[in-house]
């Protein structure tokens, strides 16, 4: 049975103590909140004006590091800017803005980062104690509840590359539930602490066109796990992805939801934009 999103909190709540009830879960809860955070959005939407990378190079200037180009997944030249992020979820602080494509509803970073630059977001130590800290528990939750959803929780030696592999988190529950795992990350902080855990031949410094460097040419389950709204290229990655699953393997992405009421209630301090 699929349950509607208040009946999926309803449910959550039923087994958590009210006063544990997180701001996730908080606009499920309040009766017409998700009609009026529609409406208000539509409303915002349309009063946003429409504006091309032109126009944007003069309003909204790149940093070095940043470019105003098409949108990432259907080419569009025009955009809207809706969100004003002030502050990243990592504690750190932020600022930058987001857009929506007038074509297919994109959310992109506005700037967006150049993808020659993505690899400096990810060059400090802080990044990789981030990863150690509270958030791996959480994490180690997610992973198993996700593959048991998915009927991949019972491997036999398959061979699993984890892209965005961090701190090795994730590959060591891929090994303790009985798979071959390898990783490839952007921060070498964690790939050293990586590294530690399972050897420097599992792991690498790139993306998914560096994996050869691991020394094979195919994976029978591939995972992103919080990864895909960081990727600068995403379309030619997911394509460098299909190339390397094994005939019949699986591709596994944990991604924020932009249609989600959470994104719509809290909007630019949504906890999607980091």
């Amino acid at each position: 049975m699929k349950l509607s999103p208040r009946s999926a909190a309803e449910r959550v709540l039923s087994v958590t103590p009210l006063k544990h009830a997180t701001m996730v879960q908080a606009p499920y809860l309040i009766p017409g909140l998700p009609t009026v955070a529609r409406a208000a959005n539509g409303v915002a939407d349309w009063l946003s004006k429409s504006r091309s990378i032109e126009e944007l190079n003069a309003l909204l200037a790149p940093k070095p590091n940043e470019e105003h180009r098409p949108c990432l997944l259907c080419g569009s030249e025009r955009r809207k800017v809706r969100y004003d992020v002030r502050k990243g979820t990592e504690g750190s602080s932020a600022r930058y803005r987001v857009a929506v494509c007038d074509d297919c509803g994109l959310h992109l970073r506005c700037p967006g980062i150049r993808v020659e630059n993505v690899a400096e977001l990810y060059a400090t130590d802080s990044y990789a104690d981030f990863l150690e800290g509270s958030y791996s528990k959480k994490r180690v939750q997610v992973y198993r509840r996700t593959l048991k959803s998915l009927g991949l929780d019972r491997p036999s030696g398959e061979r699993l590359l984890d892209l965005g592999c961090g701190t090795g988190i994730f590959m060591g529950v891929a090994r303790e539930l009985g798979y071959d795992p390898y990783g490839l990350d952007l921060s070498p902080a964690s790939l050293r602490i990586a590294a530690d855990r399972f050897g420097e031949d599992r792991v690498g410094f790139g993306a998914v066109w560096d994996a050869a460097q691991l020394g094979h040419d195919s994976y029978d389950v591939i995972t992103l796990w919080s990864v895909l709204a960081h990727i600068a290229d995403p379309r030619e990655q997911l394509s460098a992805i299909s190339k390397l699953l094994a005939p019949g393997g699986s591709l596994v992405i944990l991604t924020v939801n932009a249609n989600s009421l959470q994104r719509q209630v809290f909007q630019g301090r949504w906890n999607g934009f980091t």
